[in-house]
This record gives C-alpha cells, structure tokens and sequence, in this order.
C-alpha cells in the first residue's frame, strides 16, 4: 500500500506504513484497518448505500462496532448531503456510540478528481482505486438511426428475492442481449406469451393502479411465458428503491426472473409504448473501483462483492479484518508449530513426520489447533470459484484410511479432524479450528493428513494447514472441564462409518447404539462432534431447515440445536471469521455452518455421564428434523437432504 495524504473534515490523514493518523492500538504498532468507499450519488447503487435510513442505521448498529476507520471519499462535492444522512441516524444513538462513530467516520474535503490534479501523496488514492475492479450494472439501448448507445444504471431487485445480474451464483449470462416491451396492465394482465424478453413497467402505471412494484413482478412473472425479466421505470424526479427489499428471501416471483429499476427516461418509455425493441441488459468489472480495505499491515484488499446496497458490508469487512488483526495476535504466542500442508490446490495428501513435534506429550500441552489458510489462483476474488462447498481434512497415523467420501459433500469420517466451507468467491481466509479433544488420533509418528473436496467439484481453492500448540485460545466453551491433552478417545456416532447413512429420512435414526469403554484412569470426559446439514430438497432440508441432535450417554442426553437457518442474518458473524461480502447469499443462517467459515465443533463436558465405578457407557444417538408448520422436532423426513456427522469421546485423566 503506497503512503497517501487525504485532507478531512476533521485535519489531515496522513497514512504512512507503521504510523497511525488517528487511533493506535494498545501496543502502537499496528495500524486500525482503514475502509475506504467512493461516494457516487450518480450511481443508485452506491445513493441508496449512503441515503437510505435503514441502510444508514443498520450500518451504525453493528454489533459488535468495529474498531477501524472509514474514509468516504466522493465524485462530486456533495459531502453536506452525506453527513445529513449520516448525523440523521447518529442523533438516535446513546452518547457514547455517537462519541464513537464521530472518532471512526473520515469525510474528504476534495473530490477524487481535485486529489489527481493535487501533490503525489494526495493522488496516490485515486491511482490506487483506479486499479480495483467496480461493478457497475446497466441498461442500455439505442436511439432510431444511431449507433451509440444510451446506458442507464440499474438499480436490482433485492437478490434472494428474485434473479439479480451480476458476478454472483444463479446469474444469467452476462451481457444480455434481448428485447423489451411496455406492459401498462402488469397486476392485471392476462395469462399469455409475451413474444418478448422483458416487460417495462412505467412507476405511474403503479401508482394510478395501486399496485406495488413487487405485486407487478410477481403477476407478470406468473403469466406471461418467455419472460425473461420486469423493468420498472420510476416516475419523473423520483429515487429509485429496491424492489423486494421489506420481503422475506424466496418470496419473490415464480418462477424467478430479472427484476430491476431504472431513472425516469422519455425516449425509453417512448420507445417501448410504440413497440418492442432491441436492449443490452449487463454489467462491467472495469476500474476505478468504489471500495477497498487496508488491513492493519498496511496491504489493500478487496472490500468482496456488495450484491445488495447495503452500507453495512463496509462495517462487515471491517469487523473481518478486525477479526485477522486479533488472530494474528494470538497465533504470535503459540509455543510449537507444525507444517501440515502448503498450498495444496483443491485437495491433496501429505505425510508429515510428527516425531519431533513434543507438543504431542499432554503433560506440556494444554491445547491443539489446526490452522488453516484458504486463498485462490488469480488477483482478485472474481477468479476464485463461485460455489461453497466443504473440505474435510482428516489424519491417520495406523492402520487403514477409513472413509471420509459420501454421494455428494465429504466429511463425517473417524479420522476427521476438521471441517471448512469455502466462501462464494472470495480468497483471503484463515482460521483456526480447536481440535484438542482429538488430540490421540494424532501421534508421534509419521501421519497422513488429507484435505478432501467433492470429488466432481473442479474448483481451484488452494489450502495451507498447521498444527499449533499453545494455552487456549479463547475462553474455553466447557469453564468446567479439565486442562491439558485427552490420552484417549473413543470413536462415538459416524454417518459413513461403519454403514454410509446420511440422508435425513426415516431410516436416518437406525442402529444408533454404542457400548464404550471406559480406560482405566479417566477423570473427565468430554463430547466433540463435527454436524453439518447440506443440500435442499422439496421438503427444505437440509442446508436451510433447523435440525436438533441428540447424545444419550448412560442416560443422560447432551442435545445441539442448530436454528441459524430461521434467520436471515446469521452468518453475518465477520468478527468471528466468517469471510463477509462474498457472491451469493453468505448472511443466510445454515444447518450448522456458514460459508467461508471452519465448522465449528460442537463440544460438551460429559464427565457426568461417568458413572462411579462403571466400566462401560452405554451411548446413542438420534437426529430430528424441524417442522416448520408445527413448529415442532419431528423424525427426519427428507428425500436428498443429508447430515455430515463426526463425533468422538475425549478421556483426560
């Protein structure tokens, strides 16, 4: 990152590599993450960002705040009109949010083009935006005998509600080449074929016929066939809004279909009321870009991909580099590290000789982690793969490979020792996954680790694995269970081990029953399971239908329920890891994980469950299914939704 100068609304920023213009963390080495957003209120995109009251507030209320900066930088000399936005939603806050706010939110005084024109340091951030890729979406058509044409920006439906264009997952192709033609009846209209690719709707129509925007998508969608997608033209010297944005995910139109706004244009409307004609419907990633971050090393990153006009994404990718500030704290005071694997492409083996790493011995340990790094070949995010799927990575130190590939996803294996979701399209992750409880499938021999992906998956994710050592990272999730190494652990409930069992239908719950051993010395005992839901089928499950688990141990139950998928926003947890901004729905709550996330083990201290005395535990284990018309926990009941699931008891002495 090149040092750069910016002249405020509140003095000079002078941003120097190991300096600090505002706020120095407690030791004053490192710099607070900076987020930095071009202000364009020519773009409805970026206008809706910063002027839309909800996008405002939810911004502000960000929980937790993140401790970084944020510079807005602008086009035109508008800075009054963001700062009225900005003080409207601030005057709702307690005192000390607003004292906060105040001391993290940077205007420019200077437009991007007054700092090019200005001394090096003030135009070395424009040059730097001008290097980052933008997505800027637009309409285009062509006036009776000229050949240039006429782009107008677009501002898209709210996406999860209806198809959005873009770089993102279910994206039509990109530019697209159609037709459109004015519809004056959109709530009304009769069952038929358009004949056209896109229906224009004019927002006075609407108003006289009260008929809200997304009922017009919504009927047009469901009666006219070859339609391709609903444009709606807002009315003269009016904003434009997104459409679905109050409505809930998957309430939009059936079928799914393009759904977009565009300013007031005569000749447009013109055109279209005289009969159908010929548009370009796309989007471009060319320079300058918009947004970037700098994290607290001074290197510039990618903000991810803003698919909604929410100005919280840049309070998102603040709390992750927050989130990477903090960890690369902690991992600083590890007291041994082992290489696994490095830059393995996809998936991948290596055999790593253990014998020498004495972390091993559990009267110097207190806890194991497995570090891992995920990035992608290419410069940017959009050359990173656009789909989640799960990389399990598993350990075997004797004896035969057990099975860790099921029909579709892997995982849920004994030698399983951790479990990722790659993020839609976004390639700066790193994470650490506590396997203590795991500890004795590890030992000091050479031992195989393996990171697996879907085998027909051609994905080109490139991971980096160590194993660290050192006190707890964080503040241990059982404050009652012992310290220090298991010295053995015991193979609990598998859903590819011994028989491949992992649809949750009625046969899911069959043949779950254990008798373990108790080994002589054990003093506590703790549960350590890895379940996640995937897939969807015509019953909703599994990656976005709740599911509970059951562990009985002598009869005593030990139960997980994952709710995350009832609601909207819940992998939006930046500030504890998840990769915020990728190419497709990542907020959405899921089954047990988010995208670009670790799965995060499920732990329980069960020492309870070791009976005076007793010899054995007698175990099982059963999953159940929510039934969102009951609201109730029911026997499982998909037909292709599936449960990975890995779970082992841990024995210190």
């Amino acid at each position: 990152m090149p040092n750069f100068q910016v002249v405020t609304d509140r003095g000079e920023m002078n941003w120097t590599l190991g300096a600090e213009w505002s706020q120095e963390d407690d030791g004053g080495e490192e710099l607070l993450p900076l987020v930095i957003m071009v202000v364009d209120y020519m773009s409805p995109f970026i206008s809706h960002m910063v002027s839309n009251a909800d996008s405002m507030r939810n911004f502000l209320s960000l929980d937790p705040a993140p401790d970084a900066n944020f510079l807005f930088l602008f086009v035109e000399s508008n800075q009054s009109v963001f700062l009225a936005s900005f003080l409207s939603q601030l005057d709702l806050l307690r005192p000390e949010e607003q004292s906060f706010w105040r001391s993290r939110v940077y205007l420019a005084n200077d437009t991007i083009d007054q700092m090019r024109t200005q001394s090096q340091l003030r135009a070395a951030m424009p040059a730097v935006l001008d290097s980052f890729p933008s997505y800027r979406k637009m309409l285009t058509f062509w006036s009776q005998g000229d050949d240039i044409g006429i782009p107008l920006h677009r501002l898209d439906c709210n996406f999860q509600w209806s198809f959005v264009q873009g770089p993102n997952n279910h994206s039509p192709e990109n530019p697209l080449s159609s037709d459109v033609v004015y519809v004056p009846n959109p709530c009304s209209i009769a069952p038929g074929n358009l004949g056209y690719g896109f229906a224009l709707v004019y927002a006075e129509d609407l108003a006289s016929l009260e008929c809200s925007k997304e009922d017009a998508v919504k009927h047009l969608a469901a009666s006219l066939t070859n339609l391709t997608g609903v444009i709606v033209m807002a009315r003269q010297n009016f904003e434009l809004e997104v459409i679905g944005q109050e409505a809930e995910p998957g309430s939009g139109p059936n079928p799914p279909i393009l759904a977009t706004m565009v300013p007031y244009n005569e000749e447009l409307l013109t055109k279209a009321q005289n009969g159908s004609f010929p548009i370009l419907y796309g989007f471009d990633n060319h320079g300058p870009g918009n947004f970037l971050v700098v994290d607290s090393k001074g290197t510039m990153h990618e903000i991810g991909y803003l698919i909604n006009p929410w100005l919280s994404t840049l309070g998102w990718a603040a709390q992750y580099w927050v989130y990477r500030k903090h960890l690369r704290t902690t991992l600083s005071q590890v007291s041994a590290t082992q290489s696994i694997m490095r830059e393995i492409v996809s998936q991948g083996r290596s055999v790593v000789d253990l014998s020498t790493f004495q972390a091993l011995d559990n009267n110097k340990t207190t806890a194991l982690y497995i570090d891992a790094e995920l990035s992608c070949p290419g410069a940017w995010n959009a050359d990173c793969p656009i789909w989640d799927h799960v990389a399990s990575l598993t350990v075997q130190c004797e004896g035969t490979g057990t099975n860790n590939s099921g029909a579709e996803e892997p995982g849920g294996s004994f030698s399983e020792i951790a479990r990722y979701v790659t993020p839609y399209r976004l390639g700066a992750g790193k994470w650490t996954t506590d396997i203590t409880d795991l500890a004795p499938l590890l030992q000091m021999k050479s031992c195989v680790f393996n990171v697996t992906m879907p085998r027909w998956s051609t994905d080109a994710w490139i991971w980096s694995f160590s194993l660290r050592a050192r006190m707890p990272l964080h503040a241990p999730s059982c404050p009652d269970c012992g310290s220090g190494l298991p010295f053995q652990t015991a193979n609990l409930f598998s859903n590819k081990e011994p028989v491949l069992r992992q649809t949750f239908n009625a046969s899911y719950n069959s043949e779950r029953l254990q008798q373990i051993s108790i080994p002589a010395g054990a003093k506590w005992a703790h549960l350590h399971a890895i379940i996640t839901g995937h897939g969807e089928d015509e019953t909703g499950c599994c990656e976005f239908l709740p599911s509970r688990h059951v562990f009985t141990l002598n009869n005593e139950e030990f139960a997980v329920e994952f709710m995350e998928p009832l609601s909207t926003f819940a992998c939006t947890k930046a500030s504890s890891g998840v990769e915020p901004n990728g190419f497709g729905a990542w907020w959405l709550g899921r089954n047990g994980w988010c995208n670009g996330e670790p799965v995060k083990p499920t732990l329980f201290d069960v020492t309870s469950a070791l009976s005076p005395n007793g010899t054995t535990i007698q175990a099982t284990y059963r999953g159940l299914s929510w039934n969102s018309t009951t609201k109730q926990w029911v026997e499982p009941f998909a037909t292709r939704g599936y449960i990975l699931m890995s779970s082992h008891l841990s024995f210190y002495a």
